[in-house]
């Protein structure tokens, strides 16, 4: 080909890229656009496809699994075909989720113990209810959360949204029972405190959220439960499915999340379903979830397991032969309380027969579990 034409089809190339461009930012909405494709994301025509370059794996999962409907709609809209999406990693692009220095050094692991507002919902409880907080549970760390494929996007989001309150928000995780859901929202909070001593966090189920906003309603009490959950800088919210058929309380929440992000605060949710999958749940309260980013979160698999068990055995300090480690995370597939569930049995069998923990104890003490 000449120079000459090289040049036209580059040029046909930029001029394409840019229309797509425009496209996708009306799409997206031009906040998100300017975010998530500025400068860090490389858009390249490749024959009648789109490569989309992002600087790390998790930018590059984070655009595919959130963007990907929309870059395939503007692209066609664009160009007429429905040619494909390509994502790559492009380690020459700069990135702005990389890690940063804690304004603090960490501490050991469990959740700080903190007053009023910004402790746990249930500390809180048992402070009015004067039972103090001696011997309470404390709160998972996102470093004891173990990392797999089933998870990895779920806690690069996490941990992004305590480095940088506010980007991504709001920040919903999603999966069945078992996946780590309440741990890595735990461990968000935990992160969050570590981070800034002076950041105001609360952790609540929905049910408490639900329960306070009656109880508000009945007391007369409503201004000082908005004052509660609008002035946070991080507002941590678990099991989002138990508000569907709760009209009252998802038009409250839609608004507690309409303020907190009109200031620019870190939400983040955990919930079983997607928000687009939950029954009587209000359309504009899941549109608004999902304009934030969605991740779901998966069963772990065999690698993955293998270090839950690993994990659990150091912190129950047990000492599980490897050949047992792997029996357990080979046996027990659906979620991690049924390896912790085993570990539990193991222990119990150990210290009743006052015998170490070998591979034949497993088979006999597990054996009904496996079988379940």
């Amino acid at each position: 080909m000449r120079a000459g034409g090289a040049e036209e089809v580059a040029k046909d190339d930029r001029d394409v890229v840019s229309a797509f461009r425009a496209v996708l930012a009306d799409r997206v909405g031009k906040e998100r656009f300017d975010l998530w494709f500025g400068a860090n994301v490389r858009l390249e025509r490749a024959g009648d496809g789109l490569v989309v370059g992002a600087p790390s794996g998790f930018f590059s999962d984070f655009l595919r699994i959130n963007f990907r409907r929309h870059l395939e709609a503007a692209w066609e809209t664009v160009t007429g075909s429905a040619a494909g999406i390509e994502f790559r990693v492009d380690r020459t692009l700069p990135d702005p989720h990389a890690p940063l220095a804690p304004a603090q050094p960490p501490q050991t692991d469990g959740a700080p113990t903190s007053d009023g507002a910004d402790e746990p919902a249930s500390d809180a409880a048992r402070r009015r209810n004067g039972q103090g907080t001696a011997g309470r549970r404390r709160f998972a760390a996102l470093e004891s959360f173990v990392v797999g494929p089933s998870n990895r996007l779920a806690y690069a989001a996490a941990e992004l949204a305590v480095r940088q309150p506010g980007e991504l928000s709001p920040l919903l995780v999603y999966g069945p029972t078992g996946v780590g859901k309440t741990h890595l929202l735990e461990g968000v909070w935990t992160a969050a405190k570590r981070w800034r001593r002076d950041i105001t966090a609360i952790y609540l189920s929905s049910e408490q959220f639900a329960s306070g906003f009656l109880q508000a309603l009945r007391g007369q009490g409503l201004p000082s439960f908005r004052r509660k959950y609008r002035d946070v800088d991080v507002l941590i919210l678990d099991d989002l499915q138990l508000l569907c058929g709760k009209k009252y309380t998802q038009v409250e929440l839609l608004y507690t999340i309409d303020t907190l992000l009109r200031e620019g605060r870190q939400l983040v949710l955990a919930s079983d379903c997607a928000p687009r999958d939950m029954g009587d749940f209000a359309a504009e309260l899941a549109t608004r979830l999902e304009s934030g980013v969605v991740c779901p979160m998966e069963p772990p698999d065999y690698p993955t397991r293998l270090g839950i068990v690993r994990y659990m055995a150091h912190r129950m300090r047990l000492d599980v032969p490897e050949a047992v480690v792997d029996f357990i995370a080979s046996h027990l597939t659906r979620h991690a309380r049924q390896l912790s569930g085993a570990l539990c049995r193991l222990k119990a069998t150990s210290q009743a027969t006052g015998e170490p923990i070998t591979l034949r104890m497993a088979e006999e003490a597990l054996g009904d579990l496996i079988r379940a």
